[in-house]
């Protein structure tokens, strides 16, 4: 594994393994700072590694901790797990999220509240 690989796993490590609150505060360059290079250095490595930049896979992991935030029920409303990612822009969240996923973040809100009351049905009827 080359110098340019290892710093685009390092920094997909952070990531990765960031609770939802930390990854609201980490970006490129916060995550650069951690790795103890610059900003510059990690788009290039993530250009020359990477199919995606660096701000994209930060993107799409907030896109990943929000859907956990629903379907552990940290978060209830959109509103709720925006603030906790420290999401400044709703409607360029809610656009990014349906372009990636095919449905809205209200979808997947409605969706995992569906599924919570058909599991207390189930338990209801034992």
């Amino acid at each position: 594994m080359n110098k340019k690989q290892k710093l685009v796993f390092a920094f997909l490590d952070l990531i990765v393994h960031a609770a939802p609150e930390e990854l609201a505060r980490l970006n490129v360059t916060i995550g650069a700072r951690r790795l103890g290079t610059t900003p510059d250095i990690i788009c290039h490595a993530f250009k020359s590694v990477y199919i995606c930049s660096a701000g994209e896979i930060v993107t799409i992991n907030k896109q990943i901790a929000f859907e956990k935030l629903i379907a552990n029920r940290r978060a209830r409303t959109l509103k709720e797990a925006l603030k906790i990612l420290d999401i400044r822009s709703v409607s360029n969240f809610i656009k990014q999220y349906k372009a990636r996923r095919g449905y809205t973040p209200m979808e997947t809100i409605k969706k995992h509240k569906m599924s919570q009351a058909v599991g207390k049905r189930k338990q209801v009827s034992k």
